[in-house]
C-alpha cells in the first residue's frame, strides 16, 4: 500500500483516511483481502474494511496493512478490536511463523493523525479596574485541551472586538495599562508549521491568525481558542473615602436627609432607624453622585442614620459607612419638624432613574422652571411656571443618554444627572 501522510483533523475532531494498492497483491482462488487499521506502534488493530480507508477520531499513529487470507483457515472472530495486534495475527500466518496460510503486510501506509486543540479559558471577574495606571488579566483553562507532540501552547492578548493581536505569552496572564476590551485566547500550535514571526503586535488580528490554520480554513494545522476569556478593563471611580456633610432638614411630616456625594459613584445606600437601635431601615438610592432621600412621614422620636455610596456595580466598588447623623421627629408639636443646623437649601429629588422619559421629580422650590439639558449643553425641554413640590413628566421624546435636570427661581438654582434609556 501507498499513502502514508500527516493528516491534521477537522472540526469535528476526526480524520479521514486513505491508502492505495500497489498492484502487485497475489490472492489465490478461495481467498480474499481484507484491510486492517491499526494505532501505535504496537499496531493495536482497531478496524477492518473492504477497502483502505477509514476515519480516524483520535491522534497519534495510525498504520492502514493489507490481509491475504482463506476465510477456511484464519478465523477473524479471534480479533478483539484495541486488544489483538498487528503482530498477534502476524504470529498465526506463515508470514510469521504460523501454521495458517496467508499473507500480512505488516508496514503497511503509516499515517499521523494530528488533532490540537485549544479548549476554554474562563475569568473570575469581566470587568477589571486600573490601579495605579494598569490592571493585571487572568484566565484558567477550563478543559478541553489537546497538545499533539511537537506542538507548542501560547496564549495571545487581543484587544477590542476586532481582536487586534496585543501581547503573547507562555502563561495566560498579562498587564495592560488602556482601557477597552480585552481577550485572552489559547492557540496550540508546531512551530515548525506556523511562524508566528508574522505577528504584528497591534496590527495582525487573531482572525488574521484563524485564517492561516485548519479551524478557519487554512492549510496549517493548529488550533486557536477565538472567544477566549474576556475582560473590560475601565478606570474606575475612587470610593476609598465614606461620604460626608450628612444632613437632615425638615420636610413636612417626614425629613430630607442629604450628603457630599462622593465623584463618580452612581448609587448610595442609606441605614438608620431610632437611635441607639439595629438601623432596620435601608434605601437605596441610583443614579450618578446621588445625593438626596426624602424620607416622608417620620414617626415621632429621636433617629440616627449612616451613608454609603457605590462606585462600581462591576466589579462591587463601595465605600465605607459615614459616621452617623441624628434628627428629631415631631409631626404633633405646632412647630414644624426641627434640628439643629438644619440646612434651608433647595431640595431636588428624581425617579426612577434610569428611566424611559417617564418620571418623576420632588422639590421644595416654588414658582420654578425646569429644563432638561444634554451633554452639549443644549436645552431639549422645559417646562415654566411650576409651583407644586411634586410633578410626574411623561413622554419625553429625546435620544437615549445623560442629562442634566435643573430646576431654577428668580433666586437659586439646583440640578441633578438623569440617565433616559426608551
Amino acid at each position: 500500500l501507498s499513502g502514508g501522510a500527516t493528516v491534521c483533523a477537522d472540526a469535528n475532531d476526526c480524520a479521514n483516511i486513505y491508502a492505495s494498492p500497489n498492484g502487485d497483491a497475489h490472492v489465490p482462488a478461495g481467498f480474499e483481502v481484507l484491510y486492517v487499521l491499526t494505532s501505535g506502534e504496537g499496531l493495536v488493530i482497531q478496524n477492518v474494511n473492504a477497502s483502505p480507508e477509514f476515519e480516524v477520531c483520535d491522534d497519534g499513529l495510525f498504520t492502514i496493512h493489507t490481509l491475504v487470507y482463506d476465510p477456511a483457515t484464519l478465523d477473524l472472530s479471534i480479533v478483539v478490536p484495541g486488544v489483538t495486534t498487528g503482530v498477534d495475527v502476524f504470529g498465526l500466518i506463515t508470514d510469521g511463523g504460523g501454521d495458517i496460510c496467508a499473507s500480512l503486510d505488516v508496514a503497511g501506509a503509516p499515517f499521523i493523525i494530528e488533532n490540537p486543540h485549544a479548549g476554554a479559558l474562563s475569568s473570575e471577574e469581566y470587568h477589571i479596574c486600573l490601579e495605579d495606571g494598569c490592571a493585571s488579566l487572568n484566565a484558567s483553562p477550563s478543559g478541553g485541551k489537546n497538545i499533539p507532540e511537537g506542538y507548542a501552547e501560547l496564549f495571545v492578548l487581543t484587544s477590542g472586538t476586532g481582536l487586534v493581536i496585543e501581547q503573547v505569552n507562555s502563561s495566560p496572564e498579562f498587564t495592560v495599562c488602556e482601557e477597552g476590551l480585552y481577550t485572552i485566547h489559547t492557540l496550540i500550535f508546531n512551530p515548525s508549521t506556523l511562524d508566528l514571526s508574522i505577528v504584528v503586535p497591534g496590527v495582525t488580528t487573531g482572525v488574521d491568525v484563524l485564517g492561516l490554520i485548519s479551524e478557519g480554513g487554512g492549510d496549517i494545522c493548529a488550533s486557536l481558542d477565538v472567544s477566549g476569556a474576556g475582560f473590560m478593563v475601565e478606570e474606575c471611580a475612587d470610593c476609598s473615602e465614606a461620604p460626608e456633610g450628612l444632613e437632615s432638614t425638615p420636610f413636612g411630616g417626614g425629613v430630607l436627609l442629604s450628603w457630599n456625594p462622593i465623584p463618580g459613584s452612581i448609587a448610595c445606600q442609606i441605614k438608620g432607624g431610632p437611635e441607639g437601635g439595629t438601623d432596620p431601615y435601608i434605601f437605596n438610592i441610583n443614579g450618578f453622585e446621588p445625593s438626596q432621600k426624602l424620607i416622608p412621614n417620620c414617626p415621632d422620636g429621636d433617629f440616627q442614620w449612616k451613608v454609603r455610596c457605590a462606585c462600581s456595580f462591576f466589579p462591587m466598588i463601595v465605600s465605607d459607612f459615614s459616621e452617623y447623623d441624628y434628627f428629631t421627629v415631631s409631626n404633633f408639636s405646632d412647630e414644624p419638624a426641627t434640628r439643629i443646623d438644619a440646612s434651608n437649601d433647595n431640595y431636588l429629588s428624581v425617579y426612577p432613574v434610569p428611566n424611559n422619559g417617564n418620571f418623576t421629580l420632588e422639590t421644595n422650590m416654588k414658582n420654578y422652571t425646569v429644563e432638561l439639558i444634554d451633554i452639549s449643553g443644549k436645552i431639549v425641554w422645559s417646562q415654566a411656571d411650576n409651583d407644586e413640590n411634586q410633578i410626574a413628566i411623561e413622554g419625553l421624546n429625546v435620544e437615549n443618554g445623560m442629562y442634566t435636570l435643573r430646576l431654577f427661581d428668580l433666586e437659586s438654582t439646583i440640578s441633578k444627572r438623569i440617565i433616559i434609556n426608551r
